[in-house]
Order: structure tokens, then C-alpha cells, then sequence
């Protein structure tokens, strides 16, 4: 499946051999045509297809790999050190993906600030993986998803072994992640100033940066207080 995502702009060109793909597989099938039809017949059609369409299929590309990294690093349990987790993460939440889908659609973009503009996109794409870290590692845990940024933060600096998982409960590594979910938010509140200072000293003029920062900010906060609100009704349950 990830040959899709790879060679989504041969799809896009009508050059890709799907022979490679099982196709007798219903879900594939389904897949495959969804995505060609998403590529060719709307895709295609935005107004600025042209302009960024190589920034475009090179953001798909690096979800594939972000994809691939994380497959990889759980199958192999390699413990990668948290900053390059971090960067090989973030473009799993498609946000640089989503929003040059946005310029594609804007008349009024200005090309001229498309480098800019992507260095931000793909700092957001970074904040949302943190955001969604701080949410989601204790399910990661259970899970075994060591791609998760607390639970390699935990392995890199040797606070929890790959058989611990294992070994111990669920409860007592939630005990040793708990202060790194922490230190990943601080990490997380971090990027977002990075960002507010780019935009300012980059100065961004097609669109309103500071705004479309403030958005993931609140996003951060608001998704924050619901996940910290179903752990105490949750607690409170028990």
C-alpha cells in the first residue's frame, strides 16, 4: 500500500502500473481507486495544480515514509534517539500535505513565499505529532507502538527496556512515562513559540501565519483539557 503513496504522482500522470498491487484484495482495490479518483479528477482540477504540484508529491512521499520509519522501528525495535523519532514523525499527520492543498486552491498565493510557507507547514505537522503523543501514549503502550515520542524518549534515555513491555504491567510504565509525557509537551510548547518566531521574522503576507499558528495552539489546548477531562471521569469510575 505504501507503493501508492510512493508513486502518487505517476498515479496522478496515468503512468503507474497497478500490476504491482493486489487488486483481487477488496480493501486495496477500494483504496486504489478512491485515491486515483481523489488524484485525477479533483486534485488535477485546483487552479494551482501546476504550480506546486512537486511539493505536493513530495509531502505524500515523505508520509509514506514517516509510515515506513514507524513499521520499521516497531518490527525491528530499534530505539532510535527521540529526536529523530521526532523528525521522522512529524509528517504522518499530513498537515504539509493538507495545507499545499490549500495554496493549490488559492488564486491570491504568492509563489514567491512557497519555501516559507512549507518550512511552516512541516513545523506544524511536527506539533500536531507532539500534540497527539501527549494525548494518545498510553494507549501507545499498550499498543506497543514504540514510534510513539514519550516511549522513545523513555527507551533513549533507558528508563524502560523493550521487555519491560513484557514484564510489567501497563500501570507501572505509565508510572516511569508520566514525567516524559510532560517533558514531550514542554517540547511540544516549545515548537509553537519556534514557530511564532518564524512568522515573524519571515513575515509571511499570502496568508495570516500568527492565525493559522494560534489555530494549532488551541487545538493543542483544547484537545489537552478533553483528553485530561476523560482521564478523570475515567479515574473517577474505577
Amino acid at each position: 500500500m505504501l507503493s501508492i503513496l510512493y508513486d502518487a504522482d505517476k498515479i496522478a500522470s496515468g503512468t503507474y502500473n497497478p500490476s504491482q498491487l493486489n487488486l483481487d484484495n477488496l480493501y486495496t482495490k477500494i483504496t486504489f481507486d478512491i485515491f486515483s479518483d481523489f488524484l485525477m479528477n479533483h486534485l488535477m482540477s485546483l487552479p494551482r495544480y501546476h504550480d506546486f504540484k512537486g511539493e505536493f508529491f513530495l509531502s505524500i512521499r515523505n508520509v509514506a515514509g514517516s509510515m515506513e520509519f514507524s513499521y520499521l522501528l516497531n518490527k525491528n525495535k530499534i530505539a532510535y534517539p527521540y529526536s529523530l523519532v521526532v523528525q521522522n514523525k512529524g509528517p504522518s499527520t499530513m498537515v504539509a500535505v493538507l495545507s499545499i492543498l490549500d495554496l493549490m486552491s488559492s488564486e491570491s498565493f504568492d509563489a514567491s513565499e512557497l519555501g516559507k510557507a512549507i518550512a511552516l507547514f512541516n513545523m506544524a505537522d511536527v506539533v500536531a505529532m507532539l500534540n497527539n503523543a501527549v494525548n494518545t501514549w498510553k494507549k501507545e503502550i499498550v499498543e506497543r507502538d514504540y514510534s510513539s515520542p514519550v516511549i522513545s524518549l523513555a527507551l533513549e534515555k533507558k528508563l524502560i527496556k523493550f521487555s519491560d513491555f513484557e514484564n510489567l504491567s501497563t500501570e507501572k510504565i505509565e508510572e516511569k512515562l508520566l514525567p516524559l509525557s510532560l517533558i514531550v509537551n514542554e517540547d511540544l510548547n516549545r515548537k509553537l513559540l519556534f514557530m511564532e518566531e518564524f512568522a515573524e521574522i519571515h513575515e509571511i503576507k499570502s496568508f495570516d501565519a500568527l492565525r493559522y499558528i494560534n489555530n494549532y495552539r488551541t487545538y493543542a489546548f483544547e484537545s489537552q483539557k478533553k483528553n485530561k477531562e476523560i482521564s478523570q471521569r475515567q479515574t473517577g469510575s474505577i
